[in-house]
C-alpha cells in the first residue's frame, strides 16, 4: 500500500504517483496501467501536452473495476 498525505482542505493523496510521460503506444500504456493498479498505484501524472490522452482514455476503458477514478486537479 502507497503511504498517502493530507492536504490542507482533508483530502488524502498518495505521496507517489506514476508519471505517463511519452507513453503513447496504447497497448503499452494499457499493460503499464493495468500493472500499476495491480501494485497498489493510483495516482498517475498526465497532461494534455503529452498528447497520449487517447492512449490513457483506452487503458482505462479496458482496465475491468475494481479501480475507482477520481480527477483532482491542482493549480500552480
Amino acid at each position: 500500500m502507497i503511504p498517502k498525505i493530507k492536504l490542507s482542505n482533508n483530502l488524502e493523496i498518495p505521496q507517489i504517483g506514476l508519471g505517463l510521460w511519452q507513453i503513447n503506444d496504447k497497448d503499452v500504456m494499457t499493460q503499464v496501467l493495468a500493472n500499476a493498479i495491480e501494485l497498489g498505484y493510483s495516482m498517475f501524472d498526465t497532461a494534455a501536452v503529452y498528447g497520449n490522452e487517447l492512449a490513457v482514455k483506452k487503458a482505462l476503458s479496458l482496465i475491468p473495476p475494481p479501480h475507482t477514478r477520481k480527477m483532482l486537479k491542482i493549480n500552480n
